[in-house]
């Protein structure tokens, strides 16, 4: 018999209780008085469920009802979302009132649609539902759960083969990297080829993978007499090894000055003062006005050979290393940095943001993520001056998805020991303008330099 787990969808009032990230809807109810009530609401949130029906009336977000009395039967019909249908059915509708689970109505599902009878409780309540998963959901990333790559559902008790990275038609490609199988929300590592049985142990209904990288070649050195190699993050983590002076690493990830570093068959992590990068062999310089000893020598360089190419030069043999960037150009820079993501909305709010411009995609992408926004809710000024201070703040808000850091956190996370963004001689604020070398150099070091 293959297993069938659950999940809850409601919202509760006063109750401790574990609500999963998918809510379906929820129905609140005011009682004029112990015998009528009145005043009726529904929002139906996500997709998983399409339509929530009372009496055969749909409940919107904007309905009231009232002359609904306690004890009163009514039918309730619940429909699962169409691309969820035949993965998800709905087995209950249940009312939440201060003393707890009232009036369970069972349904009976057909093809997505659960039917069933329900009474009016007497008290103020909200409605929940019970949704069954009927197979097992597989989603592959190819970031922090941002691109989605495909989703993919298994009966209960069957074998999932987890997919290599070159399977998705929109596979993500990083210069310098291979793909090196995927990570799951535990941390645990999955390779291309593995197996494992679709189950719902601990009430899990599936899986989220997210890709992961290493590079094809070290990237840093030991400079300490010795390294610890931490199992993770912090000082008071178990040591798993150590390194010695000169030893080369491979570094997947830098967080809160650590590395995550290639240790053995897994990964491992060491302070990242006791690491310096590695510089690789140089390719042929094409600009006669960006030389070796320059400041910003490495970073044009990467900007140039990067895949997708992160920026070219003025002309073809010219980088303009002091031209001033504008906000078009600093955000398609930043997207192609990020590996040209789709955008997930085709929806344009800026009128000077035509659909053939180098820059459409990027700026859409960046909006869409909270990175930046218009001058106005219909314009963007692509062609405006660039400030070290929004070129800063697109950095901290891409690397810290949620945070804004526009009075003063995106300066400080970017600042050296001296107080320098990056280590870069140039003040932070709203009326600097930002030329191209301190553009790609902001890009390179935060790519690669932490």
């Amino acid at each position: 018999m293959k297993k069938q787990g659950k999940r809850l969808f409601a919202v509760l009032l006063s109750l401790a209780m574990v609500v999963t990230m998918m809510p379906a809807f929820t129905l609140t109810a005011n009682a004029a008085d112990p015998v009528t009530c009145t005043g009726y609401k529904c929002t139906i949130g996500g997709d998983y469920v399409k339509s929530v029906k009372l009496n055969g009336t749909p409940l919107e977000s904007t309905d009231s009802f009232s002359g609904l009395t306690p004890g009163q039967t009514v039918t309730m019909t619940v429909e699962v979302g169409d691309q969820y249908k035949g993965h998800y059915a709905p087995t209950a509708v249940f009312a939440m009132t201060s003393g707890g689970n009232t009036n369970v109505c069972t349904l009976t599902d057909s093809d997505g649609v659960g039917t069933g009878t329900f009474t009016i409780p007497d008290k103020d309540f909200m409605i929940g539902v019970d949704l069954r998963t009927l197979q097992y959901e597989v989603k592959y990333f190819a970031d922090q759960y941002m691109t989605e790559l495909g989703t993919f559902y298994y009966d209960y008790g069957t074998t999932v083969t987890v997919k290599n990275l070159k399977e998705f038609s929109s596979a993500p490609k990083k210069d310098g990297y291979v793909f090196d199988g995927w990570i799951d929300d535990e941390n645990q590592k999955y390779p291309a080829g593995d197996t494992f049985t679709a189950d719902n142990e601990l009430a899990v209904n599936g899986i989220h993978f997210r890709v992961q990288w290493k590079p094809t070649e070290p990237t840093h050195t030991v400079t300490a007499g010795s390294l610890n190699v931490r199992q993770n993050p912090g000082t008071d983590q178990p040591k798993i090894g150590g390194l010695t002076n000169g030893r080369e690493v491979v570094v997947v990830e830098e967080k809160n000055g650590w590395s995550k570093i290639i240790y053995g068959s897994g990964y491992g992590w060491v302070d990242s003062h006791y690491l310096k990068k590695i510089v690789q062999p140089g390719k042929p310089n094409p600009f006669e006005d960006v030389f070796e000893n320059d400041f910003f020598y490495n970073a044009v360089i990467w900007a140039y050979y990067a895949t997708p190419q992160v920026t070219n030069g003025m002309d073809a043999t010219h980088f303009g290393p002091m031209s001033i960037v504008t906000r078009g150009q600093a955000v398609t820079f930043l997207w192609r940095s990020e590996g040209c993501p789709e955008p997930t909305s085709s929806k344009n709010p800026f009128k000077d943001v035509p659909a053939d411009q180098y820059y459409y995609k990027a700026v859409l992408w960046a909006v869409e993520k909270g990175i930046t926004k218009g001058i106005s809710e219909t314009e963007f000024a692509p062609d405006s001056t660039l400030s070290t201070q929004h070129i800063i703040t697109f950095l901290y808000r891409t690397k810290n998805p949620g945070k804004d850091g526009w009075d003063g956190d995106a300066a400080k996370w970017a600042a050296d020991s001296q107080g320098r963004p990056f280590g870069v001689d140039i003040t932070v604020n709203n009326w600097t303008p930002c030329p191209r070398c301190s553009v790609v150099v902001f890009l390179y070091r935060t790519e690669f330099e932490g």
